[in-house]
């Protein structure tokens, strides 16, 4: 069987993982045309007013860095996915260079399906976006555009991003043998977030100390840019470092006698902190962004944009939590399989399993709402923003890591419960 066949089967009877990646080329490739004509619309952009336009061609490009992190943690779980083939292939004798071929052929087949697919569903999107938007602006135009310069800049950003993944993808092939691929728990070793190198307690003093700025300050959205950025700082590090610090005390502590606590409660700590670059960039975005929106109430065009590109954002790094969480879950496998052989039953891992995923994204709704709703109701009470404007920030906050919990939690049961269920048929 040639290469190319043998990586075509491989996708075919993989399809949950083949649909999972190309969800993600999907996704990115239809928001990656939609916001190109966000800046080259000029109904929009209108570039006759330069600042303007560079600050919703800024915007623009903050998300499209936000759709690299998305497709590099899909990436990192589809190489996850396909550790069992790269073994089989190695223990094989397959080389270095008949592995790499393979996994490249592979996303290459399926960016041939869905890049296309995503420029044509990009496209009608686009419109559909223009259409709400002139509908807000008054803009008698028609929503329809020459697709053509969307394509060009999509090409181009893909055309820069698909080589670094796969040189990402080439590394992992050689960095990894034989030995690594059996124990893929321990494939990706841990490495330190660039934030604040302070005490694990003293993130409580950063959090309480953005509160008592809001507070205290005039109510003004201007003034609410630093208390913000500390609150985005402080609840990204109580996340990242206090809470699975405090977990790890209580699970040693407190918890001995408490067999589901002790391990869903190990297990939210360590997602907590194998997640942290992505938790430190989610508060930040999410406070940061609708600070900007509300900032720019009064320019309904830049505030469109900006609210757009909010809604985008949030639907990207939550799917961004989404895959890196699902490349844990494959790592932790073999830690739940060993703990069904010490007597866990199936109705305990389910238990755990709720527990795990309800805290983590429990956590990351309610620490930066937290500072969200305050500021709200204070600009709310001054009579700055709407009750409905308050509403649909708080769902658009909201929603997408819900509905992302939800599509863990139904992933964590299909790939663990299922596969025990099936052993304790056999048995």
């Amino acid at each position: 069987m040639g290469l190319v066949h043998f990586a075509y089967i491989m996708l075919i009877r993989k399809k949950q993982e083949s649909w999972a990646y190309g969800f993600m080329l999907l996704f990115l490739t239809m928001t990656t045309v939609v916001l190109s004509d966000v800046v080259d619309n000029p109904y929009i952009g209108y570039k006759e007013a330069f600042s303007s336009h560079f600050l919703i061609t800024l915007i623009v490009f903050i998300v499209l860095c936000f759709s690299s992190f998305m497709l590099y943690f899909a990436n990192d779980a589809f190489l996850q996915f396909k550790s069992e083939e790269l073994l089989i292939m190695g223990m094989s004798g397959q080389g270095f260079l008949a592995i790499t071929s393979y996994l490249w052929l592979q996303i290459m087949m399926l960016l041939m399906i869905f890049l296309p697919l995503g420029l044509c569903v990009g496209y009608f999107l686009a419109v559909g976006v223009n259409k709400i938007m002139y509908l807000f602006l008054h803009i008698p135009a028609s929503p329809f555009f020459q697709p053509l310069h969307c394509f060009l800049y999509t090409g181009l950003f893909f055309l820069i991003l698909i080589p670094v993944i796969l040189l990402l993808d080439a590394g992992f092939v050689y960095r990894h043998n034989i030995a690594d691929l059996l124990h893929q728990d321990h494939i990706k070793k841990d490495t330190t977030v660039v934030m604040l190198h302070l005490p694990s307690t003293a993130y409580i003093i950063v959090a309480l100390l953005a509160i008592i700025m809001f507070l205290t300050m005039p109510i003004s959205i201007e003034n609410y840019a630093m208390p913000c950025l500390i609150g985005a700082l402080g609840c990204a590090g109580l996340l990242v470092k206090t809470i699975p610090h405090l977990l790890k005390k209580l699970t040693s502590q407190r918890m001995i006698n408490h067999k589901i606590a002790l391990v869903s409660m190990s297990f939210l700590s360590d997602a907590l902190t194998k997640a942290k670059h992505i938790i430190t960039i989610y508060c930040i975005t999410t406070l940061m962004m609708i600070h900007m929106m509300i900032s720019m109430k009064d320019a309904l065009r830049e505030s469109l944009v900006a609210a757009h590109a909010y809604v985008v954002a949030s639907l990207l790094l939550s799917v961004s939590l989404m895959y890196l969480y699902r490349s844990l879950i494959l790592k932790r496998k073999m830690a739940i399989i060993n703990l069904y052989k010490v007597g866990y039953m199936l109705d305990q891992f389910k238990k755990i399993i709720k527990q795990e995923v309800v805290g983590f994204f429990g956590l990351l709704i309610a620490l930066p709402g937290l500072y969200i709703i305050i500021m709200l109701l204070l600009l709310l009470m001054n009579h700055t923003i709407s009750l409905s404007f308050v509403m649909i920030v708080m769902v658009t906050n909201i929603l997408p890591p819900v509905i992302m919990a939800l599509m863990t939690w139904r992933y964590y049961r299909q790939s663990i419960i299922a596969e025990l269920e099936e052993g304790v048929k056999d048995e």
